[in-house]
């Protein structure tokens, strides 16, 4: 098994691959949808897994809405599962087995994207922003130009909007005066984030390209460091992901294996060639 370094302690993976029945070994996005199934962003199109095997939602093999890279992937408010492809971004509606590319959407490829509390789906493409309205159909852009160019977004447990720009600004969006708010903590990192999601009662997770994870506490404004190259002892970490179990360990996906952190302690996981047990590569693209 893989030797955790700083605890000692021994973590066993089970791998699944095109062995399997997984249609191409590069993940791109993964989502634990609200029933427990794992939704998975391949390089070949958009897949469920159930603890045991891989089902795609095009069971007749020749629809090409979901074909290509998924990038990203998230559950609508009604539990159809959304998703970013070549084709644009469309949905899998898990009532009636349908795939739908969203005519207003099928030009647009997205690196991150979320729903908030209102039926809006919040989209980050090429910098620029977009708010996709279930209830009206409708479409509405922020441009990086008009605005900020943009690199993550992420809905917190209130329904807040929150949105990373490139310089490494935060910013919240606020519906009542349909504007972004710069709410930048003091003493954040001015560097772009990598990630950034919702973690619990008012707190974001957001990892920068420089090797840092903050947990963002949301109602005093504070970010505090929970992960750093320097704690990892490692060189030039690339972070890709970050996501905190339910113990309380935050798990880091990184372009030099897993760190788990836990008490302020990191211990490492990385792949072994000799051990079937180990993580399979590396390179960490995304945790749930």
């Amino acid at each position: 098994a893989t030797f955790s370094n700083a605890s000692g302690e021994y973590h066993y993976f089970t791998r699944f691959t095109s062995r399997d029945g997984l249609p191409n070994n590069m993940i791109r996005s993964c989502l634990q949808d609200k029933d427990g199934f794992i939704w998975i962003g391949t390089k070949d199109g958009l897949y469920r897994f159930d603890g045991y095997s891989f089902f795609s939602p095009d069971e007749t093999g020749i629809s090409e809405k979901i074909e290509g890279n998924i990038r990203a992937i998230c559950e609508g408010p009604d539990g159809d599962i959304w998703f970013s492809g070549s084709h644009g971004i469309g949905y899998y509606s898990v009532d009636t087995g349908e795939i739908e590319i969203v005519p207003e959407m099928k030009e647009i490829i997205c690196s991150d994207m979320d729903f908030d509390l209102s039926g809006n789906l919040w989209v980050i493409s090429s910098t620029n922003i977009y708010r996709y309205s279930l209830e009206t159909k409708s479409l509405r852009q922020y441009s990086s130009k008009d605005y900020f160019p943009a690199t993550r977004c992420a809905v917190d447990s209130n329904g807040n909007v929150w949105f990373s720009a490139i310089d490494g600004r935060l910013m919240r969006f606020s519906a009542m005066e349909d504007r972004f708010i710069n709410v930048t903590p003091e003493g954040f990192s001015q560097a772009s984030l990598s990630y950034m999601a919702s973690d619990g009662d008012s707190r974001l997770l957001m990892a920068t390209h420089t090797g840092i994870v903050y947990e963002y506490n949301i109602s005093w404004n504070k970010a505090d460091v929970v992960f750093s190259e320097k704690m990892a002892g490692s060189g030039t970490l690339e972070i890709h992901c970050a996501v905190t179990d339910n113990s309380g360990y935050l798990w880091v996906g990184t372009s030099r294996g897993l760190y788990i952190v836990s008490n302020g302690k990191v211990s490492s996981v990385v792949n072994s060639d000799t051990d079937p047990n180990s993580i399979s590569g590396n390179n960490v693209l995304c945790l749930t």
